[in-house]
């Protein structure tokens, strides 16, 4: 599989990872541990070198799940990418990059991990109380320390990277980026190529709805809460996927893959995208991504997909 350098760092990633939001077991339905491990574990056995995480996933437990899959030789094989800046009471989830607690929330995800040291850091959500430069000069100084590697953001607009970039170093952004979520395309896609800013983008297949697997509108369930976050999974949304998949179902037919193959490869096609975050559960599905890695699109193929997305899409 292609890597990829990182932005300004000396990070080398393959053009799709493991996301491992799913196997936290609160957002996405119930998660089984072993077969986690076992998926994560085949993703790399297959080529994939990148697991990202979080401590908000399961309340820790998506951080303990790969802390325990990258034992037995594994950590030397992957680049480890988790998050801070983002705690939970209860349900509710709430910004604090405050430096006390930050260095709290690493020290607990190095223990949870495992890990002597995270390869990048991100901050999850950027807070509106603590200032940025304190939040900075604290990952700084962890970095200096040897606990952190470099330093990334996710879900940041363009003023708040540039206020980040004045404080320390920002290697990465981690957006919500689809072939159906495509916000960051007007203005930071630009922004971070100009910048040299790796993207890893989460929701890379909408929360499953790319996949094709669904015929009719799931209904809500209490154990995942996927369809708060993915506009495909109401309507009109989910609508406008259904007739969106034919011209993806067409070109997979045209290579020989299926419409998440397609889905994913189109993501890792737009210039600027470092990798693709995709989420797995089991190993038949760790290694179908990673061999997604592989499909190239011709440029047609990429103009006939946006081509349709914008005659379904913004009409």
């Amino acid at each position: 599989m292609e890597k990829r350098k990182l932005g300004n760092s000396d990070l080398m990633i393959t053009t799709v990872s493991l996301g491992t939001w799913g196997i936290g077991g609160d957002y996405f339905g119930d998660a089984d541990e072993k077969a986690a491990i076992d998926a994560l574990r085949a993703g790399v056995d297959n080529g994939i070198n990148l697991i990202d995480t979080a401590p908000v996933y399961g309340r820790g437990r998506s951080e303990e799940i790969v802390g325990k899959a990258i034992q037995g030789g594994y950590r030397d094989k992957i680049v480890l990418a988790t998050k801070c800046g983002l705690m939970r009471r209860a349900e509710e989830y709430y910004m604090c990059s405050d430096p006390f607690y930050l260095r709290d929330g690493v020290e607990g995800s190095l223990r949870r991990l495992g890990a002597d040291v995270i390869d990048l850091m991100q901050i999850h959500f950027p807070d509106p109380v603590c200032p940025i430069e304190d939040t900075m000069n604290e990952l700084m100084k962890m970095k200096q320390e040897g606990k952190i590697r470099y330093i990334g953001v996710s879900n940041f607009s363009i003023e708040q990277m540039e206020a980040a970039k004045q404080c320390g170093e920002v290697v990465s952004l981690q957006p919500k980026y689809s072939m159906i979520d495509r916000e960051i395309d007007d203005e930071i896609r630009p922004y971070c190529i100009k910048e040299n800013i790796g993207i890893l983008t989460y929701g890379s297949i909408s929360g499953g709805i790319l996949t094709g697997k669904y015929q009719t509108l799931p209904e809500k369930s209490l154990t995942e809460n996927r369809w708060q976050f993915y506009k495909g999974f109401s309507e009109p949304g989910f609508s406008q996927v259904k007739k969106l998949l034919e011209t993806v179902e067409q070109v997979g037919q045209e290579i020989g893959k299926n419409a998440t193959d397609v889905s994913i490869a189109w993501v890792t096609h737009r210039e600027g995208v470092t990798t693709a975050l995709v989420g797995v559960k089991s190993v038949k599905h760790a290694i179908a991504n990673a061999a997604s890695g592989e499909v190239i699109l011709t440029a047609e193929q990429v103009d006939r997909i946006n081509k349709a997305y914008n005659e379904i899409f913004n009409q």
